[in-house]
């Protein structure tokens, strides 16, 4: 007891210990988790979130911001999937807020063409599952209010997050999957990773929600109160009861008292008759 006692200060510097690396485990997560506005989404019904804020940074210090490119045999793109470009080729596009922006890359450097998505306006992107049937297989971001090869004609950037839990680093490079000969529809497709894959969230359901035990005492009281206001109803008008007369059986509530003593008294003298048998003594013999 005595070593027990004498051990409590080493028992309390181990636990302070503990704590102090648990909170910062849970600081530096929160810090390599910022909330972006705008770059997380909860699917309909609540089971799965997706928290793709962590496409905007470059480190864990949450100072570098992320930007990323790709490029086919005409134009080269700059895409920033949670708000506008920080390090785009061009300042016409930073100038314009664009997400995502277009450049001909016949020129050196490449000439800026347009923003073909802008996080701030109207209509504004849309995240969604990379397959409805399927959570774990990633996201999806729409942008649908930029231009491109044709100030006149709004075009539809769509692009694509795979996810895959064993990769914890993304690649700055996307490929641009496909494009219509015109570049009024693009997708671009992401390298897979961690990223992008989804929490489930604990949905309660009406099982979880309410017990067996909680649905034995809803159906008994209402049973009771059935019971009590057909019972009262059906001896008032038919047999012309009033008051305390008027509750159904009520000969047997008042004598409920009585049989429960009875009872009690019974199991309490056959209990006693069992456990407590006198022992036979060598006299009584």
């Amino acid at each position: 007891m005595f070593h027990f006692f004498s051990t409590l200060p080493l028992r309390y510097t181990q636990v302070c210990v503990v704590l102090r690396s648990i909170a910062t485990l849970c600081v530096a997560n929160a810090q390599f988790l910022p909330n972006i506005p705008g770059c997380s989404f909860t699917t309909p019904g609540g089971q799965y979130s997706y928290q793709l804020s962590r496409f905007y940074y470059l480190n864990d210090d949450n100072d570098v911001f992320k930007d990323y490119r790709g490029q086919d045999e005409n134009f080269v793109f700059d895409m920033q999937p949670c708000g506008r470009l920080k390090t785009p080729l061009d300042d016409e596009c930073k100038n314009a807020e664009g997400s995502v922006c277009g450049y001909n890359s016949s020129f050196t450097p490449p000439l800026y063409m347009n923003a073909l998505g802008i996080f701030a306006e109207p209509p504004q992107p849309v995240w969604t599952m990379l397959d409805p049937s399927d959570a774990e297989k990633g996201a999806i971001l729409t942008f649908n209010n930029g231009h491109f090869t044709d100030p006149n004609e709004i075009v539809t950037v769509t692009v694509e997050f795979p996810c895959d839990r064993d990769v914890s680093v993304v690649s700055q490079e996307f490929t641009v999957t496909s494009a219509t000969h015109n570049y009024d529809s693009l997708v671009f497709t992401m390298s897979a990773s961690s990223y992008a894959c989804p929490t489930t969230n604990f949905v309660p359901s009406i099982a979880t929600v309410v017990s067996p035990g909680s649905i034995f005492l809803g159906i008994l009281f209402v049973s009771a109160f059935f019971y009590l206001v057909v019972g009262t109803l059906y001896k008032t008008m038919n047999l012309g009861t009033s008051g305390v007369e008027s509750i159904p059986h009520i000969d047997f509530w008042r004598s409920l008292p009585g049989l429960v003593k009875d009872g009690c008294k019974a199991s309490k003298n056959k209990a006693t008759s069992i456990f407590c048998k006198k022992k036979q003594t060598y006299q009584d013999l």
